[in-house]
């Protein structure tokens, strides 16, 4: 069940040779939920086929878990 964006969300995705950037505003959708293997959050612009767009993410929950240590690390100020 897909609710809307209050806000904005904004995805960027890099390659070597380009850049993409896509913003969800206020006429967009999201759908984020948890299991077993980790989050999934989609973003979504509904819309023709020229406008319409949309984000597709997961995360392990192993990599949430690495990422929130060395983040928490990172505001302690600790260097390891």
């Amino acid at each position: 069940m897909t609710k809307p964006i209050s806000d904005k969300a904004e995805v960027a995705v890099e390659y070597p040779d380009k850049l993409y950037i896509g913003t969800f505003a206020h006429t967009a959708r999201f759908d984020a939920h948890l299991d077993q293997s980790g989050i999934a959050l989609t973003l979504e612009l509904p819309g023709p086929d020229d406008q319409r767009k949309s984000v597709h993410h997961a995360l392990s929950l192993s990599a949430i878990c690495r990422g929130s240590e060395r983040f928490g690390k990172k505001c302690r100020g600790d260097s390891t």
